[in-house]
């Protein structure tokens, strides 16, 4: 099979850049982009092609990118949309401008670049686009309104652009990872509101926020294995052979159980108030 040309974005460190080698382990063709071109400059010694992204540009700026990244190979296969930030916090003490940055990156980014590399796969009638997302998109929890909203926000706008798109012979899906043990949860790379309120202090959602800054480098999941079976889950090879790529699916030991339980607990909720929220047709 020929190798395939991936856009894979976020790639300075975490799973951005697990993808990247990965991939190119394998034989495929890799753009990698980052913020910052100095952060992935062993991507490119790797034998990546590395480009410069801020996925919370504008979308000319975006597009510049993009038509950048097509000239390099011809075309974009595979755009892996990778980049995004953990936000903890009371959903009071968070800022509209704290919560439209955490949008920016984890959603309106992300859906700006599938939008400008869409045409050139409608064009030629294949592709595939994913998005990471997170398995705290199947619940609310204190403390993390901000991200689970915004990656609840992402995975269902993928449902939707696959349902669009299928006909064009264009897949999408988004893959909701439990814990791994990236540098998401790093003092770098997590932000907290700017407002305090001191109310919260003796709270579970402080006591939640204190939990998840102790889970860096605690997490269940490996990196690279991560990387390496959602790559395989996209392309459909190794121990997920024969399995085609679904809407949504989340990947992880802990995310398993965790989301299970939360789906078992919906279905019981909806079972135990059948009787009255069905009273509610035309006679």
């Amino acid at each position: 099979m020929a190798p395939l040309v991936w856009l894979v974005t976020g790639c300075s460190s975490g799973f951005g850049d697990a993808f990247a080698r990965d991939l190119l382990e394998r034989g495929e063709k890799v753009i990698a982009t980052a913020r910052n071109l100095r952060s992935i400059t062993s991507l490119a010694t790797a034998g990546a092609h590395i480009l410069e992204l801020d996925v919370t540009a504008s979308v000319d700026e975006v597009n510049k990118v993009i038509q950048k990244s097509l000239k390099v190979y011809g075309r974009i296969d595979v755009l892996l949309n990778n980049a995004g930030f953990v936000h903890t916090g009371g959903v009071e003490e968070t800022t509209i401008d704290e919560d439209q940055k955490v949008f920016q990156t984890n959603v309106f980014g992300p859906l700006n670049l599938a939008r400008t590399v869409l045409p050139s796969m409608r064009s030629r009638r294949s592709g595939t686009i994913v998005f990471i997302s997170s398995m705290v998109a199947w619940t609310g929890s204190a403390t993390m309104g901000a991200y689970a909203a915004s990656k609840a926000s992402l995975s269902i706008y993928a449902e939707a652009l696959r349902d669009e798109v299928a006909e064009f012979g264009i897949q999408v899906g988004a893959l909701e990872p439990g814990g791994f043990r990236s540098s998401l949860l790093s003092s770098k790379n997590m932000k907290v509101p700017s407002r305090h309120i001191q109310d919260y202090d003796e709270s579970k959602t402080r006591a939640t926020q204190a939990q998840v800054a102790q889970l860096d480098q605690n997490q269940p999941g490996d990196l690279q294995k991560g990387a390496k079976v959602m790559v395989d889950i996209i392309t459909g090879t190794g121990i997920a052979a024969g399995k085609k790529l679904p809407g949504r699916l989340i990947v992880g030991s802990d995310a398993y159980g965790i989301v299970r339980s939360v789906c078992e607990h919906h279905i019981k909720t909806f079972d135990d108030w059948q009787s009255v929220i069905t009273q509610t047709n035309h006679q």
